[in-house]
């Protein structure tokens, strides 16, 4: 519905008010998506837009892998049973685990290998990638909350579920 209404709506927004004919556009991640969609859906808009600057791109996900991939199976399952729902509030336990389990796991037999499967499984970062020293940041700020529109969009359309 974002890139139907709400990016038309703001586009149409920003011209009125700056008195352009055309805008730059810089979208992060969906907001990159949104864009992609409303330009294939909606083509009068190439016309307005003079550039557009896409970071973190989410346009194709076929090789996906994490918490997405995994969710998107039951997507059916999870929209109809939960709905437009917050997934994922703010967890105490989960900065308590990254800093006083986490911090210091690289080198733990036990909580090393747990520590990497979080990393990867929930917060999506790569085992080769994965800076140890940053996961109480990460889990700090893991899960921080969202809607579950977004996942079960992205499940629906990039999954081809």
């Amino acid at each position: 519905m974002a890139a139907q209404h709400d990016l038309p709506a703001v586009i149409e927004y920003i011209r009125k008010e700056t008195n352009s004919d055309k805008i730059i556009y810089v979208g992060h991640s969906m907001g990159s998506t949104e864009l992609l969609v409303l330009l294939s859906e909606q083509p009068e808009f190439n016309e307005v837009i003079e550039a557009a600057f896409l970071l973190a791109p989410v346009g194709y996900m076929a090789h996906t892998k994490g918490s997405m991939a995994t969710l998107a199976p039951y997507v059916g399952i999870l929209e109809s049973t939960l709905g437009a729902v917050e997934l994922f509030p703010d967890m105490k336990w989960t900065s308590w685990l990254g800093h006083e389990i986490c911090a210091d796991s690289q080198d733990s037999a036990i909580y090393g290998p747990l520590c990497r499967s979080i990393a990867q499984r929930f917060i999506d970062v790569s085992p080769n990638q994965l800076n140890f020293s940053m996961l109480p940041v990460y889990m700090d700020n893991w899960p921080e909350g969202g809607s579950s529109l977004p996942v079960y969009h992205y499940a629906q359309v990039d999954f081809k579920i």
